[in-house]
């Protein structure tokens, strides 16, 4: 693959969606031949098991797995390689480790969601990861302000958000490719500090 690949996670509320927009927007004044998209939705197929995982009456734990998986392998095949092929940086909202540290924090075998990812994926790992560390009570305050309907998960509450946030540590720990960032920063701090940290990595 001669692109760059860099995924940004968070748990709901942590400011991880504003700081992608300000990541490509970044990138692009730079001049880099950016594409932006996210996990699950990147697709028109994707986008319809968003729709279904956020707003549908799914029964079973399993079943929300498996659509993340469908929308896993249909947005890297048809979306993330190609542009990758052609030298593009490709910046994710959301990839294996929001489906990782969600569904394992739902019940299902964490290992096991990991092969399943790298299988659906054919095992494409990003070269930067940028997760978005804030205090889940913050992160919980910020969505209960929202005034919009919230989806389904985000509903769960602050427990989810708890053991979601200790899930992502683990796979901090545990992936040197994983940055952590410091989710309490102003906006323009937190850009600033992943802009540094992405031109580090373009650099070598």
């Amino acid at each position: 693959m001669k692109g760059f690949f860099i995924t940004l996670e968070g748990i709901d509320g942590s400011g991880k969606s504003t700081l992608t927009h300000g990541l490509v927007q970044s990138l692009k004044d730079l001049g880099l031949d950016v594409l932006a998209t996210r996990a699950p939705g990147g697709t028109e197929f994707g986008q319809k098991i968003r729709d279904l995982i956020l707003h549908g009456k799914l029964h079973d734990i399993k079943s929300e797995l498996f659509l993340f998986l469908a929308d896993r392998a249909e947005h890297v095949a048809t979306v993330i390689k190609p542009a990758l092929a052609q030298g593009k940086i490709v910046i994710c909202d959301r990839y294996n480790d929001s489906t990782i540290a969600y569904q394992s924090e739902r019940g299902l075998d964490s290992s096991m969601i990991s092969r399943l990812c790298e299988y659906a994926t054919d095992h494409l790992e990003p070269h930067l990861t940028l997760w978005v560390d804030l205090d889940p009570k913050k992160a919980f305050e910020r969505l209960e302000k929202q005034r919009h309907a919230k989806d389904r998960i985000e509903n769960e509450g602050l427990y989810l958000l708890t053991k979601i946030s200790e899930a992502y540590r683990a796979l901090a720990k545990k992936h040197p490719r994983i940055i952590t960032l410091d989710g309490g920063l102003s906006v323009s701090e937190l850009l600033a500090t992943s802009l540094d940290h992405v031109k580090q990595k373009l650099n070598h």
